[in-house]
C-alpha cells in the first residue's frame, strides 16, 4: 500500500500499521532489537491515541515496499523534534535520511506550519548534511565526538529548520 501524499523518488512514508511487528528490527530504535510479540505491544500502545504528540511513521523502499526504517515526531505545540532509524541491514542510511528529510522538513514546516523542526545527524553522514542545508536548515548545536564508530567517534549535530514566520523574507514583507 503506497501512499500518495508522503512520496519521494525512492522511498515513501506511511503511518506505521500493526503488522508492521514483524519488522520491528528496521523501524524500533534500540541497541537490542525487540521481538514480534514485544512490538506488537508497542504498536497497539502507540496506535491507540491518533492525537498523540508522538507520531511514527515507516519509511518505505518504493522499489520492494520493504520497510527500511522509520521516523519519528514528537511534537509540543507548533515545535517538532525528528528521530530517524535506518535498519541495520541498510547499507546507504545517509541516504535513506537525506531522501526522507526532502520529504518531511517541507511537509512540517510549510504545510503543516511548525514553527521549528529539529533534528540530530552524525557528522560523517555527509548526504544529509548537504540536503539539510539544501533544505535552509541551520546548524544548531554540535556535541563533540558524541557518536561512536567501529574505529572512531564523531560529532552529533543538531539541524533547526524554522518555519515561515521565523524567516527574514517573512518579517519584510509583515
Amino acid at each position: 500500500m503506497q501512499a500518495i501524499y508522503l512520496t519521494g523518488e525512492r522511498i515513501y512514508l506511511r503511518a506505521m500499521q500493526l503488522s508492521d511487528k514483524e519488522h520491528a528490527a528496521a523501524w524500533f530504535d534500540s541497541l537490542y532489537p525487540i521481538n514480534a510479540t514485544r512490538a506488537e505491544a508497542f504498536l497497539k500502545e502507540e496506535l491507540k491515541d491518533p492525537y498523540s504528540r508522538t507520531q511514527r511513521l515507516a519509511v518505505i523502499l518504493k522499489e520492494t515496499d520493504e520497510i527500511a526504517g522509520g521516523l519519528t515526531s514528537w511534537t509540543n505545540g507548533r515545535k517538532a523534534v525528528l528521530s530517524f532509524t535506518a535498519a541495520p541491514w541498510i547499507t546507504d542510511a545517509d541516504r535513506l535520511r537525506a531522501d526522507t528529510l526532502r520529504i518531511v522538513i517541507p511537509w512540517l514546516r510549510d504545510e503543516a506550519s511548525m514553527l521549528s523542526v529539529i533534528i540530530a545527524m552524525p557528522a560523517d553522514e555527509t548526504q544529509s548534511i548537504a540536503v539539510a542545508e539544501e533544505l535552509g536548515m541551520q546548524l544548531g548545536v554540535r556535541l563533540r565526538e558524541h557518536v561512536a564508530r567501529p574505529s572512531h567517534r564523531v560529532d552529533k549535530l543538531f539541524f533547526q529548520a524554522l518555519g515561515p514566520i521565523w524567516t527574514e523574507e517573512e518579517r519584510v514583507h509583515a
